[in-house]
């Protein structure tokens, strides 16, 4: 997908923002909340796009009654082995629909459950692949590293963008305390 960065950093700068926001006083609160505030909503962005993915997997798993009869084992039904790790991961995907709300938009409290569920979801990616026996020794080498700088630059574009607009439009947590 060609926005996973987003994922990938959310799951690291909000912890620093948010452990920023306890240690610091003053003025400066407010800046971090704004910024955890469009943290969330890219991760909207992210989460409305892998819901969709998931939507049209639906469709093509269902369509194709073997396919089908398998994601429900292995994924939907949660007396499966690892059933309730895929529920877990969508709730994950559910949860920032929250940060909507004007008084959840920068709640603390739900930032921490989102990262505790954005981080459970890696184990079970991890696990799912033990499980269909996606084993280390069966990968390819795949090295990606040449595109962490263009990650990198990609987020902190479209993070700097999504701050102008949400300070143009006046919707960022500190602009709504003023009125």
């Amino acid at each position: 997908m060609f926005i996973d960065f987003i994922f990938s950093a959310y799951r690291y700068t909000v912890p620093v923002l948010l452990l920023s926001y306890f240690f610091i006083k003053g003025n400066n609160r407010n800046c971090l909340l704004n910024a955890i505030a469009v943290s969330n909503i890219l991760l909207i962005i992210y989460c409305s796009s892998e819901l969709w993915q998931i939507i049209n997997f639906l469709r093509t798993a269902f369509t194709y009654k073997h396919e089908g009869y398998t994601s429900y084992y292995s994924r939907f039904n949660l007396f499966s082995p690892y059933g309730h790790l895929f529920y877990a991961m969508l709730l994950a995907m559910i949860v920032p629909f929250l940060f909507l709300f004007k008084k959840m938009k920068a709640n603390k409290w739900l930032v921490l459950v989102e990262l505790f569920l954005l981080w459970w979801s890696d184990v079970w990616r991890f696990l799912q692949n033990m499980f269909r026996d996606y084993l280390p020794s069966s990968w390819s080498v795949n090295y990606d590293g040449y595109n962490l700088p263009f990650q990198v630059l990609n987020y902190l574009s479209l993070f700097i963008g999504t701050y102008a607009l949400l300070w143009l439009l006046k919707k960022l947590p500190s602009q709504q305390a003023e009125k």
